[in-house]
């Protein structure tokens, strides 16, 4: 159904790409069933990153590298942690995802001040996940209806989950 509502551009091997909006690179990786997520992609992804030179670079993708179950187990996608070795060795501080149906807001990946940061924003349509596990590694947690801004200078990215109402359930800041 979403395919045939919406376009999805195609990359060099599949449905992934990316481009350049002012001073950020973005990258969509093709994550919409984990078993078609493939090596060929991975690869594309380092060369990708490793070619921008914009200060800010940030991949989205449908399922989250990291998750936990309803029971709290920790459920951390196999197929995706060269993503996170990816994100961290390629200067990645901003990884978005959805799947899940709410606002998910993880502490950084990895130490040091330029570890990534993980938003999974789920709460835009459909019906709100009541299963998602409480993971030790979230900083904030929402099930509300929502959408992200961003603003991207060169020197900072800030992001806000917004709720229905216009208020603002989360907020943070990245600088350079």
């Amino acid at each position: 159904m979403y395919n045939e509502s919406f376009f999805v551009p195609e990359g060099p091997e599949g449905r992934w790409y990316s481009f350049d909006r002012g001073p950020a690179h973005f990258v969509s990786l093709d994550t919409s069933t984990l078993r078609g997520f493939t090596a060929a992609q991975m690869e594309w992804l380092e060369r990708d990153l490793q070619a921008s030179v914009l200060p800010w670079k940030v991949i989205f993708t449908h399922h989250p590298p990291i998750g936990a179950h309803g029971d709290g187990q920790l459920d951390d996608p196999l197929q995706l942690a060269p993503v996170l070795e990816v994100a961290r060795r390629r200067g990645v501080r901003l990884i978005l995802a959805g799947h899940e149906h709410a606002y998910l807001r993880y502490k950084p990946l990895g130490d040091g001040p330029f570890a990534p940061i993980l938003v999974v924003s789920g709460g835009g349509g459909a019906t709100l996940s009541s299963t998602v596990g409480i993971d030790p590694r979230l900083e904030r947690f929402w099930v509300r209806h929502h959408h992200l801004r961003l603003a991207i200078s060169p020197d900072r990215l800030e992001c806000a989950a917004v709720g229905l109402e216009e208020e603002v359930l989360d907020r943070f800041t990245l600088e350079r």
